[in-house]
């Protein structure tokens, strides 16, 4: 129901807004043009009456209800779009990097004077380049977007996955990569031996791969993310020593450690609302632990000699992988599984 004239203007310019957004200005845009309307006699006295209260003549009522009602149909838009930027820049800025770095991954799109322009820039973020973006960080494109969802891609998942997570490292190996497995936990999580089995958010295990990665000279280190699970429940706690056991065994190229979180960032981090680059800062060696640790406090460790063993091939493929000198120049290809 419109419940002024305002609004119904308003409701009216909401169809235009894209071809309003690409029109380009002119020194004659002020200047004063004829506009006729044919409306019903009742608006029409009613609009008299609404000039003669405010004292201002139809015409400058007209003016000024037409200027109020485009301006609140495209404030939304610059709103959306400022906060696509901001997004935009938060995630480099995230992962350590200058406005210099940040014109070299873009170097078709992007230079120094564009980047301290925010109009300028937000006229270079095209869905081709918010792609890009989302390759180079595995941020999620729709996140950047709307920032709505999770800000990581989070497709993979560690527990009933360990024989694809364990290729996905022998894949990044083959390339010339040097992954890091990151495991992660709450420091309001119980994982003595005797925990307790309960469905906890502070109970879960969190497996990251952190790949340093060089794109057009400038290195940062790229995150994927591979699931939280219960550690307390048996299933995932037998897969999740399998996993230790082969990581235990890894060439000396790959590393592996583990970090306890405070809680509050550990449940973000598992819920998506934070990028894993962001809790770089609480990686300390106070909360940190051994992934031996976890295997030796857990009370299942008997019985994952079976998830072990569905590791044996990507083991043996890893130990005849000789590793590179040199880290190569842009993103890890998507991983082959083998079986």
């Amino acid at each position: 129901m419109i419940r002024s004239v305002t609004e119904m203007f308003t409701a009216m310019l909401a169809t235009a807004r894209t071809r309003t957004q690409t029109l380009e200005t002119t020194p004659e845009d002020e200047s004063l043009l004829t506009l006729s309307l044919r409306i019903p006699r009742r608006l029409k006295l009613q609009y008299d009456e609404m000039s003669n209260a405010v004292r201002v003549s139809s015409n400058s009522l007209m003016v000024n209800v037409l200027t109020a009602a485009m301006s609140a149909e495209l404030a939304p838009t610059r709103t959306e779009a400022t906060a696509i930027g901001a997004r935009w820049m938060q995630v480099h800025r995230d992962h350590g990097l200058s406005l210099p770095q940040i014109a070299a991954l873009y170097p078709d799109a992007l230079d120094l004077a564009i980047l301290a322009d925010d109009t300028a820039l937000l006229e270079r973020l095209t869905l081709p380049l918010l792609g890009q973006t989302s390759e180079y960080f595995n941020v999620r494109r729709e996140w950047l977007e709307t920032g709505k969802g999770g800000v990581i891609s989070m497709r993979n998942v560690w527990y009933k996955g360990t024989p694809e997570l364990a290729w996905r490292i022998v894949n990044l190996c083959e390339q010339g990569f040097e992954p890091r497995i990151m495991f992660l936990k709450s420091n309001a999580g119980n994982f003595a031996t005797d925990a307790p089995d309960r469905w906890s958010e502070d109970d879960t295990l969190t497996i990251l791969l952190a790949v340093p990665v060089k794109v057009n000279g400038v290195e940062f280190v790229r995150h994927e993310y591979w699931g939280a699970e219960r550690w307390t429940a048996d299933a995932p706690q037998i897969e999740a020593c399998g996993f230790i056991r082969f990581v235990s065994e890894l060439p000396t190229f790959v590393s592996a450690s583990g970090y306890t979180l405070n809680a509050s960032d550990y449940r973000a981090l598992s819920n998506g609302e934070i990028h894993p680059c962001q809790i770089s800062k609480q990686l300390n060696w106070s909360g940190q632990f051994s992934p031996e640790w976890l295997y030796e406090n857990a009370r299942y460790k008997d019985h994952a000699r079976e998830a072990f063993q569905l590791l044996g091939k990507a083991l043996s493929a890893i130990k005849k992988i000789v590793p590179s000198s040199r880290r190569p120049n842009g993103l890890p290809r998507t991983q082959h599984v083998s079986s």
